[in-house]
């Protein structure tokens, strides 16, 4: 044929990312999002890990200790993300939702999130 195998080194590599992914845990798999891809390399996540309830509303599954999200108990595991930066966000999916929370450092983001029926904005930066 005229297709060469592919050389030993892209599989090797390939196995490793698939042995690293495999024992990360479920709960962060695919949803982290700093590690959503983002148009600038150095663009910087706030530091939680996206959900989507049965009717598509994203809230918030974990917070990531150390980020931007924790500080001061702003965002707590269970808010529903309903905007950010003005932007509705009770239709987007996880990818689509994850680049509303991701930016540069000293990027800022005023959200408005559900907290046990009741409203809050909540306003964070990089």
């Amino acid at each position: 044929g005229g297709y060469a195998s592919a050389p030993s080194h892209v599989s090797a590599h390939s196995d490793s990312i698939t042995q690293r992914h495999a024992q990360t845990p479920a709960l962060w798999r695919g949803s982290l999002v700093r590690h959503v891809g983002a148009p600038s390399a150095d663009d910087k996540g706030i530091g939680v890990v996206l959900g989507q309830t049965l009717s598509g509303q994203n809230y918030v599954k974990f917070v990531i200790p150390g980020q931007p999200a924790s500080s001061r108990g702003a965002l707590l595991e269970g808010d529903h993300v309903l905007q950010v930066n003005g932007v509705d966000m009770t239709s987007k999916s996880i990818p689509e939702a994850s680049q509303f929370l991701r930016g540069p450092a000293g990027a800022t983001f005023s959200m408005v999130v559900g907290r046990r029926g009741e409203r809050i904005s909540v306003f964070l930066s990089l």
